[in-house]
């Protein structure tokens, strides 16, 4: 018996499945790949855009964010103090909610400090910023919704 024809039909039955296999990779490593060049994209664009970092601002001007601050438990309120990079700076808007607080600053160039997650709930409707009496400083006067003490100020 010739078995030559059963050859030829597994073989090319074999390459159709190397091919389908080959052709499967390829189809999941571009779409991985898509999937990796957008999560690195959205990063870039959330590290301008996010609550804190580089955003832009109302007319496509670029915001500053302030990142370091040091800040103080106290039984009834935590208070912030960040550094301000220039004189003569004014507080443009704050916003407190429940667990966040985000204040915008103008001074040659516009400036935000923002906590997104703050490690406990807090009174929005009592709490206040304001640039102290030399203006050096933005303080945050923050109070808490309970007397528990703080172990951090914002959560990571």
């Amino acid at each position: 018996m010739d078995y030559s024809r059963f050859d030829a039909i597994e073989l090319s039955s074999e390459e159709e499945e190397e091919e389908e296999e080959k052709r499967l990779i390829c189809e999941r490593r571009a779409a991985h790949d898509a999937v990796r060049r957008a999560m690195e994209s959205r990063k870039r664009g959330d590290a301008r855009e996010e609550i804190f970092g580089l955003g832009a601002g109302h007319h496509g001007e670029d915001v500053v964010s302030l990142r370091e601050y040091a800040w103080e438990d106290g039984e009834r309120e935590v208070r912030v103090c960040v550094e301000l990079p220039e004189e003569d700076m004014s507080i443009i808007s704050s916003g407190f909610r429940s667990h966040s607080l985000n204040v915008e600053l103008r001074g040659t160039r516009r400036y935000r400090f923002a906590v997104a997650e703050l490690s406990m709930e807090i009174r929005p409707n009592q709490s206040e910023c304001f640039i102290d009496e030399y203006g050096r400083r933005l303080v945050c006067k923050i109070v808490k919704f309970g007397k528990c003490p703080w172990s951090v100020l914002a959560c990571t």
